[in-house]
């Protein structure tokens, strides 16, 4: 078994830890004009620091603000913690997501925000008094835009900036360098156009927000690609010098997510094709930098993967029975050929109603909006996925449930 899959079953595994704290109840009446999201992972103390300097610190935004908790581990040993801020500080809005893990889990920040403008911060981001405010004012003057705001990120000693940018060049599995524009060092200077920025931290209106692609998993790919997506639907990528950030870097203690190269390659993969850029390069790079010689066949799979029916949809459910976790195992393998990583379903008792009312309810969980439902014995080989797919295209089929195929969406509320 290839990494890529050995690391999602092992995924799977740790998904069945515990009880998952229940998302805020948030009081709708209450009007809400920015709304502040961060999406965490096993990093509570950064999530705490960062969430108590933004009320310690920014005031006069916070107070007509929301905080947007995503929990990417929803199940873990520190969610209860993270589930206790929202009793805590005012305004906090928890949001438990740990059916799978990935760096687009970002996206789910905007599918909960009420707030017309949305900033989004790592969960170790800590900004000096008064970029918060420099945000809310720039959009305040331009509340039509299309444009991703960016800012410059700090140096370790927090005297000046280090990096207002990123160019747009491949370096050790990054697509992109730090770089440096002096117009940066401007703090009332006018927002410049730049090619990308690290992501951890941006600002958007929430109608504005292209999305990113629900088929990511585990860490990397979204630079570049986020960029890329603002300017095709008419933005710009702009460093705002006052939305100065510092990021911490070190984790002394390790790192609990899913990071490997595969995974990336095959974001990459993915986010490239949407966007248009070059993802035989793309693919070249990481077998002659990192090594990954496996990248071709993942770009490979991912074409494959995108010619099939199932890719019209956010993701594919498979509901398994628990008695036969050989038959998931097989349902992996054979859509791992295509690009697609399925996720699991526990087989309810009862038929086929029951398979895709359970899957229509995990939709939330998942943040989807589409998905199709697959039953366990659908797809053993890769020649069992191309039949599905033409099942699929037929109108799919819900007669017998160990080969359901089906196209679900989620319920409007």
């Amino acid at each position: 078994m290839d990494s890529l899959l050995a690391g999602v079953l092992g995924l799977a595994d740790r998904l069945m830890e515990g009880p998952v704290p229940v998302e805020t109840v948030i009081d709708e009446s209450r009007p809400v004009s920015v709304t502040i999201g961060i999406a965490t992972y096993d990093d509570f103390d950064g999530a705490w620091f960062t969430i108590n300097s933004l009320y310690l610190h920014h005031p006069e935004v916070m107070k007509d603000a929301e905080v947007v908790l995503i929990d990417n581990r929803g199940n873990g040993p520190e969610s209860p913690e993270l589930k206790r801020l929202d009793a805590q500080l005012p305004n906090v809005h928890y949001v438990p997501l740990g059916a799978y893990s990935s760096t687009a889990i970002r996206d789910q920040i905007f599918a909960h925000a009420r707030g017309d403008l949305v900033i989004v911060l790592d969960s170790h981001v800590l900004l000096p008094g008064g970029s918060l405010q420099a945000v809310v004012e720039w959009f305040g003057a331009h509340p039509e835009s299309k444009d991703l705001i960016q800012g410059p990120m700090l140096a370790p000693n927090n005297q000046k900036n280090v990096a207002s940018h990123m160019d747009p060049v491949w370096n050790v599995g990054m697509y992109g360098v730090w770089g440096y524009d002096a117009r940066a060092d401007d703090l009332s200077g006018e927002a410049f156009e730049i090619p990308q920025q690290g992501l951890a931290a941006f600002a958007c209106r929430r109608d504005a927000w292209p999305g990113l692609s629900t088929k990511f998993v585990g860490f990397g790919g979204e630079e570049g690609y986020v960029h890329e997506k603002i300017r095709l639907g008419g933005g710009r990528v702009l460093c705002l010098p006052a939305f100065r950030w510092q990021h911490r870097f070190p984790r002394p203690r390790g790192i609990s997510y899913r990071l490997i190269w595969e995974d990336r390659v095959r974001n990459y993969a993915i986010g490239w094709s949407e966007v248009g850029l070059d993802v035989d390069a793309m693919a070249e790079h990481f077998v002659e930098a990192l090594d990954v010689q496996s990248a071709p066949d993942i770009v490979a799979r991912v074409r494959r993967g995108i010619g099939t029916a199932f890719w019209d949809a956010d993701g594919v459910i498979c509901v398994n029975d628990d008695l036969r976790p050989g038959r998931w195992t097989a349902t992996l393998a054979a859509f791992a050929n295509f690009g697609i990583i399925p996720i699991r379903l526990s087989q309810p008792d009862g038929g086929v109603t029951d398979d895709l009312e359970a899957a229509r309810h995990a939709l939330r969980g998942l943040g989807w909006r589409t998905a199709v439902v697959v039953g366990d014995r659908v797809a053993a080989t890769e020649e069992d996925v191309v039949a599905a797919d033409a099942l699929l295209r037929a109108g799919g089929s819900t007669d017998d449930r160990s080969h359901l195929v089906a196209r679900i969406e989620a319920e409007t509320r």
